[in-house]
């Protein structure tokens, strides 16, 4: 499903699920009202409206961590078809549908390595494990080569923090 699919599908069902939630909350304000004998309408309208405000806010707030993951993280929303995540100097990584179809996208939008099962990074150096077999990209001098072990990744892999570049 496109991304435009998948927010129309969420926006029908927030407003079936606000509707039903305004209609239960109108239903027991009138209830106890009338039990005291004074329906007072403003307490109904405001009952009917907060599912609606709240559907109004969440319809904000995700719009605004749209524009955020957008614009200053250059992340996919993770809704939709295709996911990307930037891997640095303009590579990216990106997934269609789901991550058994996953390549690395060279900043000049050339597919590069498709069918990835393993995928690393170390400073300038992206590493990873696809069809074919391990390999190494430079992102900032855009190179690429082969490698015919793990054991070959030392040599070539800078050294990092044992929380990041790691081979996944």
């Amino acid at each position: 499903m496109g991304l435009g699919i998948v927010l129309l599908f969420w926006g029908i069902v927030g407003i079936v699920v606000a509707t039903t939630a305004a209609a239960v909350l109108v239903a027991v304000v009138y209830l106890f009202d009338r039990r005291y004998g004074l329906v007072r309408p403003g307490w109904l309208l405001t009952a009917a409206a907060i599912p609606f405000a709240s559907l109004g806010y969440v319809a904000a707030a995700f719009a605004v961590y749209a524009a955020y993951c957008e614009v200053v993280r250059d992340v996919d929303l993770g809704i939709g078809d295709s996911w990307r995540v930037p891997l640095g100097n303009g590579y990216r990584l990106v997934m269609i549908d789901t991550a058994d179809q996953a390549f690395i996208e060279s900043p000049t939008g050339l597919q590069l390595h498709f069918g990835l099962t393993r995928i690393g990074t170390a400073g300038d150096v992206i590493a990873g494990k696809d069809e074919h077999g391990l390999f190494v990209i430079d992102s900032r001098r855009h190179t690429e080569h082969a490698v015919a072990s793990e054991s070959g990744l030392g040599g070539i892999v800078p050294a990092a923090p044992a929380s990041a570049g790691r081979l996944l």
